[in-house]
């Protein structure tokens, strides 16, 4: 089936990288749930899940949703800054009441 957009969280064949990382750690605020245009009503105004609901984590299942994270830090317009070669590693997720705060840094493969 072929997708057309971002990719959710990936993982790379199991092998020894070598790469860089920047050396500064950076911290998300994400709303554990909630509706797609209630992020940013423009950027979802017409788009297939501006009624949708979201959870990026649900309470009541302790149940993690990682595929969600992309979609969400789009209408929060708080997408990584990344130039081509660079990836976002997520290091931690903290669970708050309402939120989780995703920690990470930006590596670059080198070889």
């Amino acid at each position: 089936m072929d997708h057309y957009g971002l990719p959710p969280m990936v993982m790379f064949p199991s092998s020894h990288y070598k790469f860089k990382t920047s050396g500064e750690e950076y911290k998300f605020t994400l709303p554990k749930r909630g509706i797609y245009k209630d992020l940013d009503e423009d950027y979802y105004k017409g788009h297939a899940l501006e009624n949708e609901e979201f959870i990026l984590f649900n309470d009541e299942t302790n149940t993690f949703n990682p595929v969600v994270i992309t979609s969400v830090l789009l209408g929060l317009n708080k997408y990584p800054k990344l130039k081509i070669g660079e990836v976002f590693a997520p290091l931690r997720f903290e669970l708050k009441n309402t939120e989780i705060i995703m920690t990470g840094t930006v590596i670059t493969l080198v070889g």
